[in-house]
């Protein structure tokens, strides 16, 4: 039975930025039945499943959904560094901890659990812009996390060094325009190169598709490293 999917229309996209044949290095084309056979592969993978599990268990507590508490926020920073291995204590150096980043979460709390709830860009910012280092990478994460698990809504793109590397492969953007994108915390750009990828290849009606591409980069880079 053909599966019904529930158009996303709130894409943004870039018409310039064309689609690459991935398969002139080695990787599969996202079409909406692989999109789905890799989701329940990472879905079943032993590491995703145990990690996924912890970050639904506490996100999805309605108790923690909200950023105001800091026991609360410095438990949820954690326990997403810990699950994506973001490293946050590297930064330690330069004057930025766990506990400095969830004061920053904490003074804006209430705005920020608002536009998290909303799917505003501009969060991804206010989490990521410390004047000594860029979390940008962390930012999404934690955006994405409560979009998805508190809100049940699919608004953010995760933004890893595997995905960033993975994107020039199925979308005729530049390397650099990526690492820009990080470099200057602009979210909104990161998002249409994700959205214009999703639409070049007809994907824009799976649901929570977002989330399910970053998935599939993820573990597309992961099977040619087993090759």
């Amino acid at each position: 039975m053909p599966r019904k999917y529930i158009l996303n229309d709130s894409l943004l996209i870039n018409h310039e930025w064309t689609r690459k044949n991935p398969e002139d290095n080695g990787y599969r084309t996202a079409t909406p039945n692989l999109i789905d056979e890799v989701e329940d592969s990472v879905q079943r993978d032993p590491k995703y499943k145990k990690y996924g599990k912890e970050l639904d268990l506490y996100l999805g507590a309605e108790k923690h959904h909200a950023n105001i508490n800091r026991d609360i926020v410095i438990h949820k920073i954690l326990l997403i560094d810990y699950t994506n291995s973001t490293n946050l204590k590297m930064y330690g150096k330069k004057g930025t901890s766990v506990f400095s980043l969830a004061d920053k979460i904490v003074a804006r709390g209430d705005e920020l659990d608002q536009m998290i709830r909303d799917g505003c860009p501009d969060a991804v910012k206010i989490i990521a812009g410390f004047e000594t280092v860029n979390l940008f990478s962390f930012a999404t994460k934690y955006c994405c996390y409560h979009n998805t698990i508190c809100y049940g809504r699919d608004d953010y793109s995760i933004y890893d060094n595997i995905v960033a590397r993975m994107i020039p492969f199925y979308l005729k953007v530049r390397p650099s325009f990526i690492s820009d994108c990080r470099n200057t915390q602009n979210y909104l750009e990161y998002k249409k190169i994700i959205d214009t990828l999703i639409a070049v290849y007809d994907l824009q009606g799976i649901p929570n598709i977002r989330r399910k591409i970053d998935h599939f980069l993820w573990y597309q880079d992961k099977q040619k490293d087993n090759e």
